[in-house]
């Protein structure tokens, strides 16, 4: 019973999946394409490196007890500033992509040091 509603389960993903990865394939749109399982495969560097920091950032405020409901904020923050990043790479502004990805990241480092 339990393997027939895992192969079940299996099957469903795979479809969703294949889904998924037509539909991005055959848009044009700024959001990158699914390369794989990993959304962010096809981020630009300074984007990756971006939403690098911000999973450890994100490590660090569960680490120090902060409240769910900020780090969700948080989470959503660094999502939509990722794509953000990625859109500015596409455009062609790969150097302010690159301080934007670092001075956000570079001002939360000199606070906590600081306060610490």
């Amino acid at each position: 019973m339990l393997s027939s509603a895992v192969d079940v389960l299996k099957s469903v993903t795979s479809s969703i999946g294949n889904k998924i990865s037509t539909t991005v394939a055959n848009s044009s749109s700024i959001v990158p394409s699914i390369s794989g399982n990993y959304l962010f495969a096809d981020f630009c560097s300074a984007a990756k490196f971006y939403s690098g920091f911000a999973f450890l950032t994100l490590i660090y405020l569960i680490i120090i007890n902060d409240s769910i409901g900020w780090v969700i904020v948080k989470s959503i923050t660094f999502i939509a500033w990722a794509f953000f990043l990625q859109l500015m790479c596409k455009s062609g502004y790969r150097a302010i992509a690159w301080l934007a990805a670092i001075i956000p990241h570079s001002i939360f480092i000199l606070i906590t040091v600081k306060t610490s």
